[in-house]
C-alpha cells in the first residue's frame, strides 16, 4: 500500500508542476506579447537567474559547431555565455545581454538605439 500511495502522490506532483509550469507559460507569453507591441525588452525576467535554463545550452553547444575556426562572434543574449566554453579555441568571442551577469558583457538593448563598437 505505501508504494501505490507514493506513485500516486508522484503523479499528482507531477501534475501540479504541469499545472504551474503551463500557468507561467501563458503568463510569460501574455507579457511577451505585449513588450513586443511597445517595442520593450522584458528586463524584468532576464535579470533572473532562473530563466537561464541548462537544458538550453545543448542547443547552444549544437550551434557552436558550426562556427569556423579562427571566427569573430558576437552573441546577443549571451546569458550564462555557454556559448564562450563550446567555440573553437582560436575564436574571438564577444558576449552583450540585457543584464551585465560578467564584468566582459556589453550590455545591449536590441529594442533601443545600440551604441557601442567592438572596433580594437
Amino acid at each position: 500500500m505505501g508504494k501505490l500511495f507514493e506513485t500516486i502522490k508522484n503523479v499528482v506532483r507531477n501534475k501540479l508542476n504541469e499545472y504551474k509550469t503551463h500557468r507561467n507559460f501563458r503568463r510569460i507569453a501574455k507579457r511577451t506579447h505585449e513588450l513586443r507591441h511597445e517595442q520593450k525588452s522584458d528586463i524584468e525576467r532576464w535579470e533572473k537567474d532562473e530563466e537561464l535554463l541548462e537544458n538550453w545550452n545543448e542547443r547552444t553547444r549544437l550551434l557552436a559547431g558550426k562556427v569556423p575556426e579562427n571566427a569573430r562572434v558576437i552573441e546577443f543574449g549571451a546569458g550564462n555565455m555557454a556559448l564562450k566554453k563550446y567555440l573553437p579555441k582560436d575564436c574571438e568571442y564577444q558576449g552583450s545581454d540585457l543584464v551585465k551577469r560578467f564584468p566582459e558583457i556589453i550590455v545591449c538593448d536590441l529594442n533601443t538605439e545600440i551604441d557601442f563598437s567592438l572596433r580594437p
